[in-house]
């Protein structure tokens, strides 16, 4: 994914580097330093996980197999979490936690909150409440996989690999891609058809721990997880790809 993936330290990621560039290519990097970005040290546990965000909370978890989704307690994933033997391969990737004990472990990246149309535009008398969408926890087993997809609302993507590691297969969103994703999306048994196959390019990017992948507005990604991994994650709204949200 050398040539499609910039790699870049913390302090570059700048507004002014992102209003460069427009943010149009994934960002890899190695090391928090400079980033503005909080996370627990690497010895947080799934059970602190637990502990910080509540036993009782129901989660949605994803059995791997069936690519289905199915509605858990927090403390009965954790068990299976830690059990020697798991028959199934279950997956959480949206337990957002920006409301329990567990958020003053993390902060968003310095430069999310910067060109967050959430953060810096939602109004705090408005009628709706402003969207949950920035903090992320995702608890992995060893070969979780996510399918192809696209972020609601073609909204930009935050990645922090706490513990494990974590493979992301990006397709940037030319629109004989999107097309393609969208035919692919609508067929029935889309989940027995790898759709990277369908396309000219896919980019494997390894996310190590203690590295940080952005993912712009729009690219098509599946995830796929060659150990247990532990991290967190936020979506966020910009200026920058305004005809790749909504």
């Amino acid at each position: 994914a050398e040539d499609v993936v910039t790699k870049l330290v913390g302090s570059q990621l700048t507004v002014e580097y992102f209003e460069d560039t427009g943010f149009t290519e994934p960002i890899l990097v190695p090391k928090k330093d400079g980033l503005g970005l909080s996370v627990p040290a690497p010895t947080f546990y799934v059970s602190d996980v637990e502990n910080y965000v509540g036993p009782e909370r129901v989660v949605d978890v994803t059995d791997v197999t069936k690519q289905k989704d199915c509605k858990m307690k927090l403390k009965e994933f954790v068990d299976y979490y830690y059990s020697t033997n798991r028959k199934r391969v279950l997956n959480v990737i949206n337990l957002e936690f920006s409301d329990t004990r567990m958020s003053s472990f993390v902060e968003s990246p310095e430069i999310v909150k910067k060109l967050s149309w959430v953060g810096n535009h939602w109004p705090d008398d408005a009628l709706l409440a402003k969207p949950k969408v920035n903090k992320y926890c995702l608890i992995c087993v060893k070969d979780s996989y996510t399918d192809f997809h696209i972020d609601s609302g073609g909204a930009s993507a935050w990645y922090h690999v706490l513990k494990g590691e974590k493979i992301f297969y990006l397709i940037r969103p030319a629109s004989a891609n999107l097309s393609l994703y969208e035919r692919w999306r609508s067929a029935a048994n889309h989940y027995e058809m790898f759709f990277a196959d369908q396309v000219d390019k896919c980019y494997k990017c390894t996310v190590k721990q203690g590295q940080t992948l952005f993912i712009p507005s729009g690219w098509i990604y599946a995830t796929l997880t060659p150990v247990d991994c532990l991290a967190f994650s936020g979506h966020f709204l910009h200026s920058l790809s305004v005809e790749m949200q909504m």
